[in-house]
């Protein structure tokens, strides 16, 4: 195995406060001096949605802890917010002159701990505060948003010392007498954690298959430590529930086949040492379905489990790295408690960091390695900070693709990246950052950039074969940006019958009526042979799929029905758009604010006024399979606002919409409610007009009005030509449900 070690990762300070309430510092004095701590080469990030493309390396906020040398009694605490920052320097509340002249001290930062700050600021000593544990049995997962209790960032420790100094952990003097002066110092931090990176290669006789069985599980994975790495400690082991998270398990797609897969995850230090491996050592257990190929028989293997050691030696250290590669030519066990030992693993090990000196062993070993292959810029048109790399030989960077999804879910490639400004430039040549630069995105659409991180042996400015190589997925969103997803059918879940499933044969929703008006009830109606309409005994709502998925990305959307045991269907709309589209909004507006929106008691989005100004940050909207043909409620249903909304927000509650993920599983939605009043109103501005195209959004509203939980909305993108909604006296109000989607 090869050791190397590395000059420890200057880290990024972030400048928003995440998980913990920070009151903004009042000013100092400046005649009386401050007392700032550079977080070396420190990046500042601006917005909240930036710091998940630096989840690695971010900085939310700083507990100082300051001890006098000579006691080692506390001194001094405080909890810092990155966000206070300037120019990547933190500064204490306390001045200068609280210091005694001339007296040294021991300053040790923390940052991102999960800990209380009450836990800090009852450390009376050194060793006390040496000896705080940090439990995390979500560490595995850190920044995956999508797990409440995974930590957002990394755990990190440092001591503050004196510009140019050459012992770093010597204690420093903060007050030397001029009170005008500013102490400055500096401090690196180092993680807590390590990271673990698997890749598994498929062999000749091997095809990977992606479905929902695939994931992994860490078999005894530490996940507490100390907040010092001073101490020795036991570690707590736990197996954690299966894991298939996109940001930590990746699929690597060749000419439409899946040629590597890789696992990755964080856990703390642990050495076994003399104890059994089944007891006390960490491994990876993973599910990789496969078809196999043995004398020209292939079988697919739905469940195929491997286990392997994530390190030779059985110990990980804070803030390494450990990398593992494998090769999958053979079925795996079909049961979990029973997996597979991989053979022939190849493993390394480096210090998760950047910069690289050799101090020994094989110096003709090739190796490059990124810090990520996966990167988000949310409304920005330069990142410097976010990929990163290492590399035994100089490195470049090629674009090699950059695309956009079209409202009808089509490719649209760029052909001159440079009209963009799009660029990649590497800083430095065997370690460092690379420099990402785009104009931001102006059509609502996330901007794909393809990037090839590449070692140029042959020197000839672009990636050969055979070169040693990276790809990375860059991800360009402006403030609001949309995607798309083809739908299949739907239906409501107080209907039974599905698409797929006969039942007892609901086909279309009437109002029940006595006495010509409506009673607040619903009838469900089964359809008799030949007929698809939706105007049949007054029904207002019918169940639809799509039949056949065009070149051009529209659809041919039919009514379904079933009749004596198989499904008929009648064309409802040619051409049609069967997407639902995904709003994604990154920051408020003085018209809105982000938010989840409130629901009440029945699970209907709450129509009180401050709800009306909410937009969910990620919401999706049903597509035309939801439409409704709101003549057929009549007039006096349609203009009373409380019969109408009663409509369609139980609609909203009942609908449900069918898709089959990239894998072709079926996926069902079901949480859908009526859009606020500021939702619907994002979506008017996003779409185009009738008979024009929007560059992410299709011309979705075409009634006069929509319901929100608050009331009707005028659409002046409507398609009868209404210009006001003063006076207006039609029908045509109707609702396009959505759901939270994150």
């Amino acid at each position: 195995m090869r050791f190397w070690r590395y000059i420890l990762l200057n880290l990024l300070v972030a400048a928003m406060v995440i998980g913990c309430n920070i009151e903004p510092l009042p000013e100092i004095d400046r005649a009386s001096g401050r007392v700032g701590i550079a977080i070396n080469s420190a990046h500042l990030i601006t917005r909240a949605t930036e710091l998940h493309t630096a989840v690695e390396s971010a900085v939310a906020y700083v507990d100082v802890l300051i001890f006098d040398s000579t006691t080692e009694n506390l001194f001094h605490y405080e909890r810092i917010a990155a966000s206070g920052a300037s120019n990547g320097t933190l500064f204490l509340q306390k001045s200068r002159e609280d210091f005694d002249v001339g007296a040294e001290y021991y300053v040790y930062l923390v940052a991102n701990s999960t800990l209380d700050s009450s836990q800090f600021e009852g450390c009376t000593d050194i060793n006390g505060f040496k000896m705080l544990a940090q439990v995390d049995e979500r560490i595995h997962m850190t920044g995956d948003t999508s797990v409440p209790e995974a930590p957002d960032y990394f755990l990190m420790y440092g001591q503050a010392y004196v510009p140019d100094a050459l012992v770093k952990s010597d204690p420093v003097v903060i007050n030397d007498g001029n009170a005008a002066n500013d102490t400055e110092l500096e401090c690196t931090l180092e993680r807590a954690a390590c990271k673990v990176v698997v890749s598994f290669k498929k062999g000749d006789n091997v095809q990977f298959v992606r479905n929902y069985h695939a994931g992994y599980y860490f078999r005894n994975m530490p996940y507490n430590t100390h907040i010092s790495p001073d101490y020795q400690y036991d570690a707590m082991l736990r197996t954690p529930d299966k894991s298939a998270n996109a940001q930590f398990f990746y699929w690597t797609e060749v000419d439409s086949q899946y040629t590597e897969v890789t696992a990755a995850g964080y856990f703390y230090s642990h050495d076994r040492g003399t104890e059994s491996f089944f007891e006390r050592g960490t491994s990876l257990v993973v599910n990789i379905p496969i078809s196999y190929t043995e004398n020209g028989v292939t079988t697919v293997y739905e469940n195929s489990y491997y286990q392997l050691q994530l390190s030779k030696s059985g110990k990980f250290e804070r803030n390494h790295l450990y990398k593992v590669s494998a090769v999958i030519n053979a079925p795996g066990a079909e049961e979990v408690s029973k997996p597979t030992e991989l053979p022939d693993l190849v493993y390394s090990e480096i210090e998760w960091s950047e910069k690289v000196i050799d101090v020994g062993g094989d110096t003709n070993i090739k190796y490059l390695n990124v810090n990520t292959t996966e990167v988000d810029m949310h409304n920005v048109d330069a990142d410097d900070s976010s990929l990163s790399f290492s590399s035994s030989d100089p490195v470049s960077v090629e674009i090699s693709d950059v695309y956009c999804i079209d409202k009808f879910g089509q490719v649209s490639d760029i052909a001159d990246p440079a009209q963009y400004g799009i660029s990649a430039t590497p800083l430095g040549e065997l370690a460092g950052r690379v420099d990402i630069r785009s104009q931001v995105p102006t059509n609502n659409t996330t901007r794909y950039i393809k990037l090839i991180v590449y070692q140029d042996d042959n020197g000839n400015g672009r990636y050969d074969s055979g070169e040693l190589f990276e790809n990375v997925t860059v991800r360009q969103h402006p403030v609001i940006y949309v995607v798309n997803q083809q739908s299949w059918y739907s239906y409501r879940e107080d209907f039974d019958c599905t698409y797929e499933r006969e039942g007892s044969g609901y086909a279309t929703l009437a109002l029940k009526t006595s006495g010509g008006s409506w009673t607040g009830a619903y009838e469900y109606r089964k359809a008799t042979r030949g007929w698809f309409g939706v105007n049949v005994n007054r029904g207002f709502w019918s169940s639809k799929s799509v039949e056949r998925e065009n070149s051009d990305g529209s659809s041919d959307i039919y009514y379904y029905q079933w009749y004596n045991g198989s499904r008929s269907t009648t064309s409802a709309e040619s051409d049609g758009n069967a997407r639902m589209y995904q709003i994604r909004v990154t920051a408020s507006s003085k018209d809105y604010a982000i938010g989840r929106p409130r629901l009440d008691e029945n699970q209907v989005t709450d129509s009180g006024a401050d709800n009306a100004k909410l937009v969910s940050p990620s919401f999706m909207i049903a597509s035309r399979l939801g439409f409704f043909n709101t003549s057929s409620l009549g007039s006096s249903v349609v203009k009373n606002n409380e019969s109408r909304n009663k409509i369609f927000a139980d609609h909203c509650r009942e609908y449900v919409e069918v898709f089959k993920d990239d894998n072709g599983n079926k996926v069902e939605y079901k949480d859908w409610r009526l859009p606020t009043e500021q939702e619907l109103k994002i979506i008017m501005n996003l779409q185009g007009y009738k008979n024009t195209n929007a560059d992410a959004i299709d011309y979705l509203l075409n009634a006069v009005f929509y319901e929100s939980a608050s009331g009707a909305v005028f659409n002046d993108k409507n398609g009868d030509g209404v210009n006001s909604a003063t006076g207006y006296s039609g029908t045509s109000y109707s609702v396009r449900c959505v759901r939270d989607a994150y």
